[in-house]
């Protein structure tokens, strides 16, 4: 390694190890804060987060294969699959979400009597928070194959920070519970994503070729399903305790 690429190497991974540091310190911050909310209304908050999780789990991989594909796009054909792919994936996810939204409406009833919610806003606060963190895992992979570290930096940062004083005003200022608490998490991931946008609007418009989706599932699924057993288990434990415990008892879990 050249004294060039050495120096550019210790820059480029010091900005990471600052920005996700400074984002997940700010993310952990939250916590503390939406902490101070009733407890019942704070079991729901964390049990909507694990639901976030579990419902983004066939996005797992996605950053990793779009990483691979836009770090291999070095001629025009290439770049142009890069282009096609990543617009029929976003509107795929958004087919997928709409789906899952219409379902939670059908079932919304049951449920907000499952996971004890109280107000409504908050499972669909939730839902909005899900459509970003579908779409976050494409918009990363690209920006991390093109080797875009400064973009990466700064969403992480954004993410972590702008929840966190969304959430000091909603739930500091204006009283906000588990509702106002998601809405916190939600203005996070919409600044994340609007700065993803900027960051590859190359990307998103121009010219794109076909790609094999039978070829890409090739990839994209042993990801999924490895990173997708290792989250479910981490977390369907606390929304199945919401599910069972009474709304006094799930608190202390």
């Amino acid at each position: 390694m050249n004294p060039e690429s050495r120096k550019a190497f210790f820059k480029q991974s010091g900005w990471m190890i600052l920005a996700t540091t400074a984002g997940g310190v700010f993310m952990s911050a939250v916590h503390t804060v939406v902490g101070k909310i009733e407890a019942e209304e704070y079991a729901v908050f964390v049990t909507l987060l694990r639901c976030l999780i579990v419902l983004g789990i066939p996005t797992a991989g996605l950053q990793t294969v779009f990483a691979q594909q836009a770090a291999a796009a070095v001629t025009d054909p290439q770049v142009q699959q890069l282009r096609r792919t990543t617009r029929a994936v976003l509107t795929a996810l958004f087919g997928v979400w709409a789906v899952m939204a219409l379902a939670v409406f059908a079932g919304q009833n049951s449920l907000l009597n499952l996971l004890k919610i109280e107000n409504a806003t908050a499972l669909w606060m939730t839902m909005l928070v899900v459509l970003a963190a579908v779409w976050l895992p494409v918009l990363r992979g690209i920006l991390q194959g093109q080797q875009n570290f400064m973009g990466m930096g700064w969403i992480a940062i954004w993410d972590g920070v702008g929840r966190f004083v969304a959430v000091c005003l909603i739930v500091l200022v204006l009283k906000g519970q588990a509702a106002g608490a998601m809405s916190a998490a939600l203005f996070g991931q919409l600044g994340a994503l609007v700065l993803c946008l900027w960051w590859t609007k190359d990307v998103l418009k121009g010219p794109g070729s076909p790609f094999c989706w039978r070829d890409w599932f090739g990839r994209l699924t042993p990801l999924t399903l490895g990173f997708g057993v290792l989250l479910f288990i981490q977390n369907a434990d606390v929304i199945y305790v919401q599910s069972i415990f009474s709304k006094d008892d799930s608190p202390y879990y």
